[in-house]
């Protein structure tokens, strides 16, 4: 199986990501990376991707088309099919060209570089504007979908760049997965995100791997794809309080859980964000870890599985 983590999506987070690989003494595959459609491409083609890449690592590209943050249209959809952000896809496309085309600028030959493009993620919720619960129908979605692909992608691409279509691991507005799935011809990995949100939210509960993904893992099984998980954490909040040790406990399951299953590829989400989801550099820990001469809070369980899986 292959593995990895989002650290963040700048350079200079990837100190971390370092950190945690020498940690956790087995390699990091892959490296999440979050890109908006506001982003400054050659920062991100000249310098985030290349350093990925020149620590031995695929970068799995989160790419999330909000053009105007919070402020994004909920018609986003529909305004991506009629040809509002041509421009910006054209000019997407052109330097993914280049970078999968390295030193040699001749793509389809040995130098290429490759990359995971998981696009408009999680569809089947209600927190992006891309997401049909927000606005839009679920075709206007595929109908996105395929217009981005098709503005982006060529024949010499298609060993270098493989989509990700990747759902939330609950429908949360009313609009199934299955509706949001773009076609065989458009997908080249299916991945479902799944995260323990324990006790951290009024509305959450504690909640084993197996609870968190079987349903929807095998809806998503459905499409005959390679499967992955490109996002999951779990927090360590219980209705007793913080446990670290239960944290420690659901790691363990999830590697158990991750190795019996069809996936592929598991891409931890390594950041305290609306709870203490990370495992290494975070708030919490049951060990502590120097490196370098920074020091470190981590799981232990999450080191000692995820060479195993």
């Amino acid at each position: 199986m292959l593995t990895g983590a989002f650290v963040g999506s700048d350079v200079a987070s990837f100190a971390r990501a370092d950190a945690m690989e020498r940690w956790q003494d087995a390699p990091m595959d892959v490296q999440n990376v979050f890109v908006t459609w506001e982003a400054d491409l050659e920062y991100v083609f000249d310098r985030v991707l290349p350093e990925i890449v020149a620590r031995g690592r695929v970068p799995l590209v989160t790419w999330e088309p909000f053009t105007d943050g919070e402020n994004t249209p909920t018609d986003l959809a529909e305004r991506v099919v009629a040809g509002e952000y041509d421009d910006y896809l054209a000019r997407f496309r052109d330097r993914l060209r280049e970078w999968v085309a390295d030193a040699d600028g001749v793509l389809d030959t040995a130098d290429d570089r490759r990359c995971y493009l998981r696009f408009a993620h999680e569809p089947n919720g209600d927190w992006y504007p891309w997401a049909p619960a927000t606005g839009g129908t679920a075709g206007e979605y595929v109908a996105c979908w395929r217009t981005v692909y098709d503005a982006v992608m060529s024949e010499s691409l298609e060993d270098a760049v493989s989509w990700v279509w990747a759902v939330n691991h609950v429908d949360v507005g009313g609009v199934a997965a299955e509706s949001l799935y773009p076609g065989d011809d458009y997908v080249d990995w299916a991945g479902v995100d799944g995260f323990n949100w324990g006790a951290s939210q009024s509305w959450s509960s504690w909640q084993s791997p197996s609870e968190v993904f079987d349903d929807m893992l095998g809806r998503v099984a459905e499409f005959g794809k390679p499967m992955c998980i490109p996002e999951y954490a779990s927090t360590s909040e219980t209705v007793e309080g913080h446990s670290v040790s239960a944290k420690n406990g659901w790691l363990r399951e999830l590697f158990a859980y991750a190795s019996a299953s069809p996936v592929e590829l598991l891409v931890y989400f390594d950041i305290d964000k609306e709870t203490d989801w990370a495992v290494f550099g975070g708030e919490r820990g049951d060990m502590m870890v120097t490196i370098d001469g920074e020091s470190y809070s981590a799981y232990s369980a999450y080191g000692r599985g995820i060479g195993d899986v």
